[in-house]
């Protein structure tokens, strides 16, 4: 009951629940869901850069809002941000997988970090 003046009942608060739902799915509704981050074991780095530059790719050629000539650019941005560049060789294999020197690479990087 929600009580007003003089303790009187000025409304009910009524809640509806589905029994077929597991009280579980209705707790985890909730609370915040924590961001689901994705994790690469691999025996060797090269593997970890070209699967980072493949997703990124994916995820950069699909959005058509991003003009055909910034496609590189904002991929050498979103592996930044992932720290890509701060492995061994970096610069070397995303610069090969993307099929440009690494200046473009590092002149990129310079852009980004501005």
């Amino acid at each position: 009951a929600v009580f007003g003046d003089r303790h009187r009942i000025i409304g009910l608060v009524c809640m509806n629940f589905y029994l077929n739902l597991p009280l579980s799915s209705l707790l985890e509704s909730f609370t915040p869901q924590p961001p689901t981050m994705t994790e690469n074991f691999s025996n060797h780095i090269g593997d970890t850069i070209e699967q980072a530059v493949e997703a990124a790719k994916e995820h950069v050629y699909e959005d058509s809002r991003i003009p055909a000539g910034y496609k590189n650019k904002e991929i050498i941005a979103m592996l930044n941000e992932q720290g890509i560049f701060h492995l061994k060789d970096a610069v070397a294999t995303v610069a090969k997988c993307l099929g440009i020197s690494k200046n473009t690479v590092y002149l990129h990087l310079r852009k980004c970090e501005k």
